[in-house]
């Protein structure tokens, strides 16, 4: 992981962990709890979430769209699920 990947990956941890403080959108610390009640480590746990986010930014920056709490929530609700899709695609 380069410097670049590192601080970007550092930077949306940073905007998961302001989501659970802030309880703001619940559904961030709904979706850590239910995942590391599934098993998943805290850092495994995050990292899936961080991966939902990174997608909404892509989003929001490639298209000009606004943040949509309502995807952002069934991507969340999805997890692990979404993340097996993903590696299958990707393999």
């Amino acid at each position: 992981m380069n410097e670049s990947q590192k601080a970007l990956r550092d930077l949306i941890l940073d905007v998961i962990e302001n989501q659970i403080r802030d309880n703001d959108p619940p559904d961030t610390r709904v979706t850590l709890n239910r995942l590391i009640d599934e098993g998943f480590s805290q850092e495994e746990a995050m990292v899936l979430i961080g991966r939902v986010l990174a997608f909404q930014v892509y989003e929001i920056l490639n298209n000009g769209t606004a943040f949509d709490r309502k995807r952002y929530a069934r991507e969340l609700a999805a997890l692990p699920e979404m993340n097996a899709q993903e590696q299958a695609q990707n393999q």
